[in-house]
């Protein structure tokens, strides 16, 4: 008479989620230069300690343009990736996630 019910008991979430974390060191040691640019743009990576990183970029709608690195081991210190195949003029953005979480930057590409 009082329709359907379903109980949940007992759920349990486990593991580390980077979903919405910002690695604060990574925010900071990222430069994105040059903003704007019109072909070319170099990532510096300033890491204190050794770690995996994944960097791609998107557009706005979110659709991946390029993975620079893929889950690759970084070792501590600076290093430089560039990218220099934007198809067109518009606003993107460099994702860069390791295990410790994640930082966006943006990027404004003209033609």
């Amino acid at each position: 008479a009082f329709g359907n019910n379903l109980w949940l008991d007992n759920i349990n979430i486990e593991g580390e989620s980077s979903v919405g974390t910002i690695d604060p060191a990574l925010d900071a040691a990222t430069p994105i230069t040059p903003t704007p640019t019109t072909d070319n743009v170099m990532v510096e990576l300033d890491l204190t300690e050794a770690t995996n990183l994944t960097v791609s970029i998107t557009d706005v709608a979110g659709k991946l343009v390029n993975t620079m690195a893929d889950s690759q081991l970084f070792a501590a210190g600076n290093h430089q990736l560039n990218f220099n195949e934007f198809a067109a003029a518009g606003t993107y953005f460099v994702n860069i996630r390791s295990e410790k979480g994640q930082t966006t930057k943006r990027l404004t590409v003209i033609k």
